[in-house]
Protein backbone atom coordinates (compact mmCIF):
# COMPACT_ATOMS: atom_id res chain seq x y z
CA UNK A 1 0.00 0.00 0.00
CA UNK A 2 0.62 3.56 -0.20
CA UNK A 3 -0.16 7.28 0.48
CA UNK A 4 -1.16 10.02 -1.83
CA UNK A 5 -2.92 7.34 -3.68
CA UNK A 6 -5.06 8.20 -6.83
CA UNK A 7 -7.91 6.72 -8.99
CA UNK A 8 -5.10 5.72 -11.05
CA UNK A 9 -3.03 3.84 -8.64
CA UNK A 10 -6.15 1.31 -7.75
CA UNK A 11 -6.62 0.28 -11.81
CA UNK A 12 -2.77 0.22 -12.28
CA UNK A 13 -2.33 -2.28 -9.65
CA UNK A 14 -5.69 -4.49 -9.90
CA UNK A 15 -4.08 -7.24 -10.63
CA UNK A 16 -2.05 -7.64 -7.52
CA UNK A 17 -4.65 -6.25 -5.07
CA UNK A 18 -8.23 -7.08 -6.22
CA UNK A 19 -8.04 -9.89 -9.25
CA UNK A 20 -5.95 -12.74 -7.33
CA UNK A 21 -8.61 -12.63 -4.39
CA UNK A 22 -11.75 -13.05 -6.88
CA UNK A 23 -13.71 -10.33 -4.51
CA UNK A 24 -17.86 -9.92 -4.34
CA UNK A 25 -17.75 -6.34 -3.68
CA UNK A 26 -14.91 -3.81 -3.90
CA UNK A 27 -15.31 -0.53 -1.80
CA UNK A 28 -13.77 2.86 -3.30
CA UNK A 29 -13.18 5.75 -1.41
CA UNK A 30 -10.69 7.86 -3.70
CA UNK A 31 -10.35 11.20 -5.95
CA UNK A 32 -9.24 13.65 -3.42
CA UNK A 33 -6.13 13.41 -4.13
CA UNK A 34 -6.73 13.18 -7.82
CA UNK A 35 -8.75 16.58 -7.40
CA UNK A 36 -5.99 18.31 -5.12
CA UNK A 37 -3.55 17.44 -7.83
CA UNK A 38 -4.91 19.46 -10.43
CA UNK A 39 -6.88 17.05 -12.32
CA UNK A 40 -10.52 18.14 -12.96
CA UNK A 41 -13.96 16.52 -11.91
CA UNK A 42 -14.20 15.50 -15.23
CA UNK A 43 -10.80 13.87 -15.86
CA UNK A 44 -11.12 11.80 -12.22
CA UNK A 45 -14.90 10.80 -13.51
CA UNK A 46 -13.34 9.49 -16.47
CA UNK A 47 -10.34 7.81 -14.40
CA UNK A 48 -12.94 5.88 -11.95
CA UNK A 49 -15.04 4.79 -15.09
CA UNK A 50 -11.18 3.12 -16.08
CA UNK A 51 -11.12 1.35 -12.82
CA UNK A 52 -14.53 -0.01 -13.66
CA UNK A 53 -13.77 -0.97 -16.73
CA UNK A 54 -10.91 -2.78 -15.42
CA UNK A 55 -12.38 -4.41 -12.72
CA UNK A 56 -15.50 -5.87 -14.88
CA UNK A 57 -13.42 -6.97 -17.87
CA UNK A 58 -11.59 -10.19 -14.91
CA UNK A 59 -14.85 -9.78 -12.30
CA UNK A 60 -17.71 -8.75 -14.47
CA UNK A 61 -20.26 -10.23 -11.18
CA UNK A 62 -18.23 -7.85 -8.64
CA UNK A 63 -20.28 -5.20 -7.19
CA UNK A 64 -18.26 -1.92 -7.08
CA UNK A 65 -19.13 1.09 -4.53
CA UNK A 66 -18.18 4.42 -4.94
CA UNK A 67 -18.03 6.02 -0.74
CA UNK A 68 -18.69 9.53 -1.92
CA UNK A 69 -16.06 12.76 -1.19
CA UNK A 70 -17.00 15.17 1.56
CA UNK A 71 -15.18 18.09 2.14
CA UNK A 72 -12.73 18.74 5.16
CA UNK A 73 -11.63 21.84 6.49
CA UNK A 74 -7.80 21.58 4.38
CA UNK A 75 -9.39 21.16 0.99
CA UNK A 76 -12.42 23.31 1.98
CA UNK A 77 -11.76 25.51 -1.23
CA UNK A 78 -12.00 22.03 -3.68
CA UNK A 79 -15.19 21.30 -2.11
CA UNK A 80 -17.39 22.03 -5.00
CA UNK A 81 -15.14 20.23 -7.40
CA UNK A 82 -15.56 17.25 -5.02
CA UNK A 83 -19.49 17.41 -5.47
CA UNK A 84 -19.12 17.65 -8.69
CA UNK A 85 -17.18 14.72 -8.80
CA UNK A 86 -19.76 12.55 -6.90
CA UNK A 87 -22.91 13.87 -8.94
CA UNK A 88 -20.95 12.33 -11.94
CA UNK A 89 -20.36 8.84 -10.17
CA UNK A 90 -23.85 9.16 -8.91
CA UNK A 91 -25.48 9.58 -12.46
CA UNK A 92 -22.79 6.92 -13.63
CA UNK A 93 -24.34 4.17 -10.92
CA UNK A 94 -27.78 4.41 -12.01
CA UNK A 95 -26.72 3.53 -15.51
CA UNK A 96 -24.48 1.06 -14.62
CA UNK A 97 -24.95 -2.55 -13.44
CA UNK A 98 -23.20 -3.44 -10.66
CA UNK A 99 -21.70 -0.70 -9.45
CA UNK A 100 -23.52 1.83 -6.57
CA UNK A 101 -23.10 5.40 -5.22
CA UNK A 102 -22.82 5.70 -1.35
CA UNK A 103 -23.53 9.54 -0.27
CA UNK A 104 -21.25 11.05 2.26
CA UNK A 105 -20.89 14.49 1.22
CA UNK A 106 -22.70 16.11 3.75
CA UNK A 107 -21.89 14.09 7.18
CA UNK A 108 -18.73 16.09 7.50
CA UNK A 109 -20.76 19.42 7.22
CA UNK A 110 -22.19 21.45 9.85
CA UNK A 111 -25.93 23.22 10.09
CA UNK A 112 -24.33 26.05 8.05
CA UNK A 113 -22.84 23.86 5.42
CA UNK A 114 -19.27 24.22 6.57
CA UNK A 115 -16.66 21.54 7.69
CA UNK A 116 -16.81 20.32 11.67
CA UNK A 117 -13.25 20.50 12.69
CA UNK A 118 -14.17 18.39 15.54
CA UNK A 119 -13.99 15.57 13.43
CA UNK A 120 -10.96 15.80 12.43
CA UNK A 121 -7.65 14.85 13.05
CA UNK A 122 -4.95 17.95 13.33
CA UNK A 123 -4.10 17.90 9.72
CA UNK A 124 -7.72 18.64 9.21
CA UNK A 125 -7.70 16.45 6.49
CA UNK A 126 -7.92 12.78 7.52
CA UNK A 127 -11.37 11.74 9.92
CA UNK A 128 -10.59 11.27 13.77
CA UNK A 129 -12.58 8.34 15.82
CA UNK A 130 -15.82 10.31 15.48
CA UNK A 131 -15.30 11.09 11.93
CA UNK A 132 -14.93 7.89 10.79
CA UNK A 133 -18.13 6.29 13.23
CA UNK A 134 -19.96 8.36 10.97
CA UNK A 135 -18.38 6.92 7.98
CA UNK A 136 -18.39 3.65 9.34
CA UNK A 137 -22.61 3.93 9.91
CA UNK A 138 -23.00 5.43 6.02
CA UNK A 139 -21.22 2.20 4.99
CA UNK A 140 -21.79 -0.29 6.98
CA UNK A 141 -25.58 -1.00 5.68
CA UNK A 142 -23.98 -1.82 2.10
CA UNK A 143 -21.62 -4.41 3.31
CA UNK A 144 -23.05 -7.92 1.60
CA UNK A 145 -22.81 -10.68 4.20
CA UNK A 146 -21.24 -13.26 2.59
CA UNK A 147 -22.62 -17.16 2.54
CA UNK A 148 -23.32 -17.26 6.05
CA UNK A 149 -19.78 -16.42 7.39
CA UNK A 150 -18.82 -13.81 10.00
CA UNK A 151 -16.51 -10.64 10.70
CA UNK A 152 -15.78 -8.93 13.58
CA UNK A 153 -13.64 -6.00 14.36
CA UNK A 154 -12.82 -5.80 18.17
CA UNK A 155 -12.14 -2.17 19.58
CA UNK A 156 -8.31 -2.33 20.03
CA UNK A 157 -8.14 -1.98 16.22
CA UNK A 158 -7.35 -5.02 15.35
CA UNK A 159 -9.56 -7.38 12.93
CA UNK A 160 -10.94 -10.74 12.55
CA UNK A 161 -11.94 -12.82 10.26
CA UNK A 162 -13.47 -16.25 9.87
CA UNK A 163 -16.76 -18.90 11.24
CA UNK A 164 -17.45 -18.82 15.23
CA UNK A 165 -16.39 -22.09 15.23
CA UNK A 166 -13.48 -22.36 13.23
CA UNK A 167 -10.57 -20.22 12.56
CA UNK A 168 -9.96 -16.62 12.70
CA UNK A 169 -7.16 -14.07 10.92
CA UNK A 170 -6.03 -11.03 12.22
CA UNK A 171 -5.06 -7.66 10.24
CA UNK A 172 -2.94 -4.49 12.06
CA UNK A 173 -5.21 -1.71 9.74
CA UNK A 174 -3.02 1.04 8.06
CA UNK A 175 -3.64 4.44 8.17
CA UNK A 176 -3.02 6.12 4.55
CA UNK A 177 -4.96 4.28 1.37
CA UNK A 178 -8.00 4.45 0.16
CA UNK A 179 -9.51 1.20 -1.44
CA UNK A 180 -10.60 -2.10 0.45
CA UNK A 181 -11.20 -5.66 -0.58
CA UNK A 182 -13.78 -8.49 1.18
CA UNK A 183 -12.57 -11.53 -0.31
CA UNK A 184 -13.14 -15.14 0.67
CA UNK A 185 -10.02 -17.09 -1.10
CA UNK A 186 -10.59 -20.34 -2.34
CA UNK A 187 -7.85 -22.48 -0.06
CA UNK A 188 -9.67 -20.65 2.99
CA UNK A 189 -12.84 -22.52 3.39
CA UNK A 190 -14.70 -20.29 3.59
CA UNK A 191 -12.88 -17.93 5.90
CA UNK A 192 -13.88 -14.21 4.80
CA UNK A 193 -10.69 -11.83 4.89
CA UNK A 194 -10.69 -8.01 4.32
CA UNK A 195 -7.09 -6.49 2.98
CA UNK A 196 -5.71 -3.03 4.27
CA UNK A 197 -9.06 -1.88 6.37
CA UNK A 198 -8.15 1.15 8.46
CA UNK A 199 -10.42 0.83 11.17
CA UNK A 200 -13.51 -1.30 12.27
CA UNK A 201 -16.76 -1.76 10.87
CA UNK A 202 -18.17 -2.01 14.19
CA UNK A 203 -17.88 1.60 15.69
CA UNK A 204 -13.93 2.22 14.52
CA UNK A 205 -13.87 2.33 10.76
CA UNK A 206 -11.22 4.49 9.79
CA UNK A 207 -11.47 4.57 6.22
CA UNK A 208 -10.93 2.73 3.51
CA UNK A 209 -7.08 1.38 2.32
CA UNK A 210 -5.38 -0.03 -0.56
CA UNK A 211 -5.22 -3.90 -0.42
CA UNK A 212 -3.14 -7.30 0.14
CA UNK A 213 0.38 -6.24 1.49
CA UNK A 214 -1.28 -6.28 5.57
CA UNK A 215 -2.91 -10.03 5.48
CA UNK A 216 -0.88 -12.62 4.83
CA UNK A 217 -1.40 -16.92 4.97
Amino acid sequence: GFGGSQIVDATHFAKRIIFPYGPKMVFLRAGGNDLWSGKSPEQVFAEFKEFVTKVHSKLPETEIAFISLCPSVARWKQAEKEKALNTLVQEYTRQTPRVKYIETYSMSLDADGQPRPELFVADKLHFNAEGYKLLADKVRGNIQKQDGFLSHFSKDRRGSFGTPNRFRRTFEPDVDHELWVIHRPPADEGCIRLTSIIEAIDGNLRGAGLACHTITG
